[in-house]
């Protein structure tokens, strides 16, 4: 009779174990672990990936989330030695009310301020550089004809970006346009003062081809980069305050000329968009 009772105990234990098991294989566990957030992928600079002239390049650019609702959605670049107007191809048609911001590189000197209808010159640098940004209107196709400047110079490289959630009123809030001396590795950048709640892009080049960037600053993403004069484009944090940030990127061996380090802090709108 005992080994009966036992028997029994045993096997009612067994039942219970199992639709014990049962329930966790399939509730799953309240503790379980939430794959981290994706970064981009960098984009390849090797020789094999070098670009035609005049050609575009579109890595696969991750959106940027955030309160503000500022999001790259999509980037070319391109190089080729133009005169007086370049062609910019983006991918697609960029969405009406977006902001295109154009980083232009030119070989030798800055030319005359350039008069395209729609955009405007915001800045330049002592040495090569160049930044425009255009507010996109309905019916626009996803190829510009830009005028750089005239013949006192020659474009070799660009990079553009078209992002979303910035102001088209008011796009651009303020630029610093930097010139990094040749022989060195570390390109620093910086904005003495960034209004809270703008979105800073940077665009830098070793104005030499053939070279790579191997790291930026902590809390700066890299959008795109030109394998042309080892151009670079990348985005960083959205500003809190206005005390002003500062950063670096890094080159494999130094530059044999004088680089850039362009900073363009854009506004967001007066009123968040819901996207």
């Amino acid at each position: 009779m005992l080994k009966l009772s036992l028997a029994r105990a045993l096997s009612t234990s067994l039942v219970f174990a199992a639709f014990g098991c049962s329930i966790a294989a399939c509730g799953g566990s309240s503790g379980g672990s939430i794959l981290p957030a994706q970064s981009p992928s960098p984009v390849d600079t090797s020789p094999s990936a070098h670009r035609t002239p005049g050609a575009s390049n579109n890595p696969a650019v991750a959106p940027t989330s955030s309160a503000s609702q500022f999001q790259i959605v999509q980037a070319a670049n391109g190089y080729g030695n133009v005169t007086s107007t370049l062609t910019l191809q983006l991918p697609k048609p960029p969405t009406p009310g977006n902001v295109l911001i154009l980083f232009v590189e030119y070989n030798v000197g800055i030319p005359s301020i350039p008069t395209t209808p729609g955009w405007v010159a915001d800045a330049s640098s002592n040495i090569y550089t160049r930044v425009l940004h255009h507010v996109v209107a309905s019916g626009e196709s996803n190829s510009y004809t830009i005028n750089i400047g005239g013949a006192g110079g020659w474009a070799e490289g660009y990079i553009a970006a078209e992002v979303a959630g910035v102001d088209a009123a008011s796009p651009v809030n303020a630029t610093s346009m930097i010139s990094v001396p040749a022989g060195t590795t570390s390109f620093a950048f910086n904005a003495g003062q960034a209004a809270a709640g703008t979105k800073p892009l940077v665009f830098l080049s070793a104005h030499q081809t053939h070279l790579k960037w191997t790291s930026i600053s902590a809390g700066w993403t890299v959008v795109v980069q030109n394998h042309e004069y080892t151009e670079e484009l990348a985005q960083g944090p959205i500003q809190s305050g206005t005390s002003g940030f500062s950063g670096a990127a890094a080159l494999s061996a130094p530059s044999n000329y004088t680089g850039a380090a362009d900073v363009v802090l854009l506004n967001a709108p007066a009123t968040p968009l819901n996207v």
